[in-house]
């Protein structure tokens, strides 16, 4: 009970990462619990995203339709992150948590995504991020042996990175000069909630 009136957690944060399903949900739990809109909105995939609506730039918003959408979830983050998930494929990793009696299930996938560092016209540096609509980097990416280091006959591996084309939302015209990175990679972010009957 003393959860409920106490307010958000403010102690210090787990690491936020989004590199396994189990760094995910660590992070969503902890955000739920500390009441973090933005933080909890990184956290879902594109496809949750899009299938029920939520709006990355009225993020409190979002998250308060959320709870009313979801029976539980605002107790989510007193849960503890499940030793093994109840479901573990190619497409993705189920768990299933238990707290103050509610039941939720969870789903996670691996989300594919752009990240471009860029400088502004006013020579700030800037980031922006865009999901991709698939998870493998199939087509993406070309992976080929290669003949060994000629120095020190150590193994190599040849990686490509296949022409394609991505449209960047919220970035300017962008010059070849302006660019400071540009990454591809997969992270596992949350594409189901859904409370568990008893």
């Amino acid at each position: 009970m003393a959860r409920l009136f106490c307010g958000p957690d403010r102690t210090s944060w787990v690491p936020i990462a989004y590199d396994s399903p189990s760094a995910t949900l660590a992070t969503f739990l902890e955000a739920v619990r500390r009441d973090d809109p933005a933080k909890i909105y990184q956290c879902l995939a594109a496809s949750f995203v899009k299938q029920h609506g939520l709006d990355g730039l009225v993020v409190n918003a979002a998250w308060e339709r959320l709870r009313n959408e979801v029976t539980g979830l605002h107790l989510l983050g007193y849960a503890e992150v499940p030793k093994a998930p109840l479901r573990a494929d190619d497409g993705g990793v189920t768990y299933e948590v238990t707290v103050e009696g509610v039941i939720l299930r969870l789903d996670l996938v691996r989300q594919s995504f752009w990240e471009l560092h860029y400088r502004g016209r006013d020579g700030k540096a800037r980031e922006s991020s865009t999901a991709l609509d698939f998870d493998t980097l199939n087509g993406l990416l070309r992976i080929e042996a290669a003949e060994p280091d000629p120095v020190d006959d150590l193994p190599q591996t040849k990686i490509a990175l296949e022409p394609r084309v991505v449209l960047h939302p919220g970035s300017p015209s962008l010059r070849l000069a302006d660019i400071d990175r540009l990454a591809v990679g997969r992270e596992w972010k949350i594409a189901e909630i859904r409370t568990v009957a008893n």
